[in-house]
């Protein structure tokens, strides 16, 4: 079987990044001939290394950004860039003639080009939706002017007449594929991610260290924990929150001084070794307003970590189950939030409990047991054609 995988690109050292390039790497391994077509990588390095058996083109003609440019300057260079994207894709298509084309949401501005070719030259495509539905549409991001919001409002009609022609839409969550749904897309299956990393040897449970792993941004929510943290802090001066993450961290590291915590409540920047950090640990703390799914949920739980997350959409609900291998906070509710963490600070013998049947339960999102989901899914639809 013939995979093209469609990416803009390999570059961050990020979630996404990490599953999809060892997705690929899996698949060629099994005996799949699997390419991978980066269309805005330029020369920069993968951030994650491919295998041998991975054919990697990289088109150097990105579809533009519209922030970096004036209104008629983006059309001018978006159409051209359109125009070359096509006749690149024809020629990658022609030459390999995959079976199946796989790219993510992150295609949206190209996938009516996507589904023309795959349609002349007789490929399936799917698409994977590595983020929340509401995060894709446009209309709500720009409801603060009228104009903007009626072309948001035609920009996410047409995506959706999109991706109905799509042979198959792979969300992350039953959540979101449920939230799909009341948009009458039907071609849509749930396959959550896998655990991407090796997990630390053991847990030290007596260790007074948690840890929560993201970006800096408003979307992992660690100014709400942090602010719950300033009140932890108050009543268990021995513990130490480490936070890692790439992204500008400043703001935060103001925000531990403005909640008197800045002693225990360390601003890290990325690891390319999490997996020791989540050994010196023994609870890992989820504090986003939302998520597409949590890969450092997932890797947390199997590393041991007794695990605390908001319920936030999407994903914890399908991955924790709310007091038994983990616990689920109100979301958004900073109180909760520090009466859960004070649980498992208050009770080694619990971190312990929650911890090793997390190590259990998450067995259920390991590589073999999630890649064959979506191997059984290309047979399927493959078998159908």
């Amino acid at each position: 079987m013939k995979l093209l995988y469609i990416i803009g690109n390999i570059i961050n050292r990020a979630g996404v990044e990490r599953i999809m390039t060892q997705k690929i790497n899996y698949l060629a391994n099994e005996g799949f001939e699997v390419s991978l077509w980066t269309s805005d990588q330029m020369d920069l390095p993968l951030s994650f290394p491919l295998s041998e058996k991975v054919k990697h083109i990289s088109f150097k003609s990105p579809i533009p950004s519209r922030t970096d440019f004036t209104f008629v300057k983006w059309l001018q260079l978006f159409y051209k860039s359109r125009v070359l994207y096509k006749k690149a894709l024809t020629q990658v298509v022609e030459v390999i003639h995959p079976d199946i084309v796989i790219c993510t949401t992150y295609s949206f501005d190209v996938l009516d080009i996507l589904l023309k070719v795959c349609n002349n030259y007789g490929t399936k495509l799917i698409i994977e939706s590595h983020i929340h539905r509401v995060n894709v549409f446009m209309e709500p991001r720009m409801s603060y002017n009228h104009f903007l919001a009626l072309y948001g409002k035609y920009h996410d009609r047409y995506i959706l007449s999109q991706i109905r022609k799509a042979t198959k839409l792979v969300c992350l969550t039953h959540e979101d594929m449920e939230s799909w749904k009341q948009f009458k897309i039907n071609n849509v299956c749930v396959i959550p991610n896998m655990v991407t990393i090796t997990p630390p040897l053991s847990i030290d449970y007596s260790a007074k260290r948690a840890i929560a792993v993201g970006r800096y941004s408003d979307q992992k929510g660690f100014d709400m924990l942090i602010k719950a943290w300033g009140g932890i802090t108050k009543r268990h001066k021995d513990w130490h929150l480490y936070i890692f993450g790439n992204e500008d961290r400043t703001p935060y590291e103001e925000m531990t001084k403005a909640e008197n915590c800045q002693q225990t409540c360390h601003c890290m920047p990325v690891t390319e070794d999490i997996a020791s950090e989540y050994g010196k640990s023994s609870i890992f703390v989820m504090s986003s307003r939302y998520e597409g799914m949590p890969l450092a949920l997932i890797e947390a739980m199997s590393s041991g970590l007794a695990c605390v997350s908001y319920r936030c959409p999407n994903g914890p609900s399908d991955i924790i189950n709310d007091g038994i291998d983990g616990f689920l906070a109100k979301n958004g509710d900073v109180d909760d939030l520090i009466l859960k963490i004070e649980k498992l600070i208050c009770d080694e013998t619990l971190r312990k409990e929650i911890g090793t049947k997390a190590k259990q339960d998450i067995e259920r999102y390991s590589p073999q047991a999630i890649m064959q989901q979506n191997i059984m899914l290309y047979h399927s639809i493959l078998n159908k054609a």
